[in-house]
């Protein structure tokens, strides 16, 4: 058997280990399944239902929602903590962008708009760019592409953009639409310190110091309560973008949903940080 000392997560040690963590943390497992098994049958059953752009928009974002919360699952329950911290965030963003499009037609309109604001902000880095990426997409670049760069060369880009009358949303304010800050200004914010790299999540993760930041020894992320407490965060929004989805297409999961909230307030009673 291949040693995590060695082989570090791709070690065949790590299949023990994660056994004894599905054993352990079996509960937050246990409701999980259930969730995704309803996603799943509401993924299924919203697709008859689809019949207008947005509603297509909302059905994509939540298929990418319930997929990265699978993600997660995947490599929580492998111990692969801050990673799992980094798909989480993503998640949350998800359902900030989703529940705002679902309550609010103007953030809607303002959405696709932002789309058009994007690739025009990508075409344009393109343009600054000279590394090999850059090269290969000024190559292969279309007429749509080329009309782009020649109205952008003409003026700034700052002026382009005005012209066209385009703005980025930020994600606060997807949140706010979303009636959700609380959920911004905590988890989301904590766990923007593993995509951001911040120096304190980083030692905290990798190393056990003492005061003086001498190093005694490497630590990894296998942790069965850690893994455990990727469960409890992703269930929540989970569970709130579960049943604006069957609101919107009209399928009927609500004493599901209700079921598995009650299980999950028992649980998260009972979780200690």
């Amino acid at each position: 058997m291949t040693s995590f000392k060695n082989d570090g997560f791709l070690s065949e040690e790590l299949t023990a280990w994660t056994e004894q963590n599905l054993i352990r943390n079996e509960e937050w497992y246990s409701l999980f399944n259930s969730i995704n098994r309803l996603c799943q049958r509401v993924a299924f059953e919203m697709v008859d239902g689809i019949s207008t752009k947005k509603e297509l928009i909302v059905a994509a974002i939540y298929l990418r929602i319930i997929t990265t919360a699978q993600a997660v699952v995947i490599l929580a329950e492998k111990g692969i903590v801050a990673q799992s911290r980094v798909l989480i965030r993503s998640l949350f963003e998800g359902g900030f962008v989703l529940l705002s499009l679902i309550r609010d037609d103007k953030i809607y309109e303002r959405y696709l708009e932002q789309s058009t604001y994007q690739t025009y902000k990508s075409i344009h880095r393109i343009m600054q760019s000279s590394d090999e990426i850059s090269k290969k997409l000024h190559e292969t670049k279309n007429v749509f592409m080329e009309n782009i760069v020649e109205e952008i060369k003409e003026k700034s880009f700052k002026g382009f953009i005005k012209e066209k009358g385009l703005r980025d949303i930020k994600v606060r304010e997807f949140a706010e639409c979303a009636e959700s800050i609380d959920s911004y200004n905590t988890t989301y914010s904590f766990m923007s310190e593993a995509v951001h790299w911040a120096a304190r999540d980083i030692f905290e993760e990798h190393f056990e110091m003492d005061s003086d930041y001498k190093v005694n020894a490497l630590k990894w992320s296998l942790d069965h309560d850690s893994s455990k407490e990727m469960m409890f965060f992703i269930i929540e929004p989970i569970l709130s973008v579960l049943k604006e989805v069957s609101n919107v297409f009209d399928i009927e999961a609500a004493i599901e949903i209700s079921t598995l909230e009650q299980e999950y307030e028992k649980l998260s009673g009972e979780l200690e940080f």
